[in-house]
């Protein structure tokens, strides 16, 4: 055989046996994979990571469930937020910010998969040897977010303080004046949404905006010069039996720090702190109360006797003091005008138990205490009889009353009853006997002597009638205790 030809024979035996091993090899790498791929058919396929979480195998609802348990860890990392003196921490739950699962989810199922046959094979080999990583997917409640730094701005920032004058037992205190700060919202907004995007806890400062205090201690300085000036007056009140001295206090408590016209801080004389000076303490150095004559109503006999008073002129007083305040000089001595005051009589009935005569002629005497009727008749008492007047809740009112109509069968329509032997008080209040109902129910004579009743004063039968008969209108009745 020809050398060359034999040459060319033997190449291309060799190239039909690679060719037929590389068919075998294909195939079967190609029913390997195939194979695979049906392994993970509904699953992850492996070397498929979400940061240190391993989601290789794992079927949609099993790595879902890892997905959101991060996603709980996640929500509650801290955020640490400063500015200047000021501190406050969130959550990433706080902010609104969440981890898209599904989509999340979604992405690692599809690595490794694609819908033609050929990159399909190619990206499911792969997943065989190479580690794949899926991203972190974030979603925010735009509005929650919002009011989280709307909340933040407002707890980290600061309202100046003006530097405030004041008058403690005499001295001139002066407070510190403070700027203000605000924060800077746009660079809060950065670094919050920075810090969720690495989805790690951090400690962010953001930037403020100072706004100075709109008064500062080197602007009061006037006003404690006039307050000390103020102060340093001398007073003297007298009447014609008592003098006193104002103290320094005293004319502190006096003074006030208004703003004049063109904004500067003012040492001022307060009239309604003078007022009220007058009106307290001065007035309670001065004043004697009137003690009026007490004579018994009935007797006429003198119980106890009467005391003239005296008492300030408060409104003179007060301009008097005022008017030196506002003028120039050092000192004064004021002359108080004091009223004298006459004691007059004052007629008293007594407050408890049982007069006789406390009118003239007929009148009824009603002792709650004791739950008894008195009939008077003048100083002679004519008859007592038990009674049931209003329980605690509903009691019968105390004072002095009249029969001002009568009606031997009374009906009672809010209660549904009648009320024999009427006697009205006024004020839907009455005396009368015994309820009883349509039927002919009658409440108890044991009720007698026990406070029952809606108000009124009730009798026993027989007795309600002779009071009915008794007593006329315009008939005076006195209830006390």
């Amino acid at each position: 055989m020809d050398p060359k030809k034999a040459r060319r024979k033997k190449i291309l035996l060799g190239f039909m046996e690679g060719f037929l091993v590389f068919l075998v090899l294909a195939l079967g790498a190609t029913i390997y994979l195939l194979s695979y791929q049906k392994a993970y058919a509904n699953k992850i396929y492996p070397n498929i990571q979400f940061n240190d979480i391993n989601l290789s195998g794992q079927s949609l609802s099993d790595a879902k469930a890892t997905v959101n348990n991060y996603n709980k860890k996640l929500a509650q990392q801290k955020i640490t937020i400063t500015s200047e003196q000021k501190k406050t921490e969130v959550t990433f739950a706080d902010a609104g910010a969440t981890l898209d699962v599904n989509q999340m989810i979604n992405n690692a199922y599809g690595l490794g998969r694609d819908p033609n046959f050929f990159l399909d094979i190619y990206k499911s080999a792969a997943t065989i040897y190479e580690d794949q990583k899926i991203e972190a997917i974030l979603k925010t409640d735009s509005q929650k977010f919002d009011a989280l730094i709307q909340k933040i701005s407002s707890d980290l920032a600061q309202k100046s303080v003006d530097s405030q004058i004041s008058i403690d037992n005499g001295k001139v205190v002066i407070s510190a004046s403070q700027r203000g700060f605000t924060v800077d919202s746009k660079d809060l907004i950065s670094k919050i949404s920075g810090v969720i995007s690495n989805r790690t806890s951090k400690i962010i400062t953001v930037k403020t905006t100072f706004s100075s205090p709109s008064i500062v201690e080197s602007d009061l300085e006037n006003a404690r010069g006039q307050a000390e000036a103020l102060m340093a007056r001398s007073i003297t009140l007298q009447t014609d039996d008592q003098t006193f001295t104002v103290s320094r206090e005293q004319i502190g408590r006096w003074i006030s720090f208004p703003k004049d016209p063109s904004g500067h801080v003012i040492a001022s004389v307060d009239s309604n702190q003078i007022a009220a000076y007058v009106a307290g303490s001065l007035t309670r150095k001065i004043d004697i109360a009137v003690v009026n004559r007490k004579i018994n109503s009935v007797t006429q006999a003198v119980i106890s006797e009467g005391s003239n008073g005296r008492h300030l002129d408060r409104n003179d007083a007060t301009s008097k003091i005022k008017n030196f305040m506002t003028s120039g000089a050092s000192s004064v001595v004021i002359n108080l005008s004091v009223i004298q005051d006459t004691f007059t009589d004052q007629l008293v009935f007594p407050d408890e138990g049982i007069v006789p005569g406390r009118f003239p002629g007929r009148y009824i005497d009603v002792d709650l205490t004791h739950q008894q009727m008195y009939l008077f008749d003048g100083a002679n008492q004519v008859a007592q009889y038990p009674v049931s007047t209003g329980k605690w809740s509903t009691p019968t009112p105390v004072g002095i009353r009249y029969v001002v109509n009568k009606d031997p069968m009374a009906w009672s329509a809010p209660y549904g009853l009648y009320m024999p032997w009427w006697n009205s008080l006024g004020g839907g209040y009455g005396i009368h006997e015994l309820p009883e109902w349509p039927g002919g129910l009658k409440e108890g004579e044991n009720h007698l002597g026990t406070p029952v009743s809606h108000g009124c004063i009730r009798l026993g039968v027989g007795p309600a009638q002779t009071v009915y008969n008794w007593a006329d209108i315009g008939t005076p009745v006195y209830i006390h205790k």
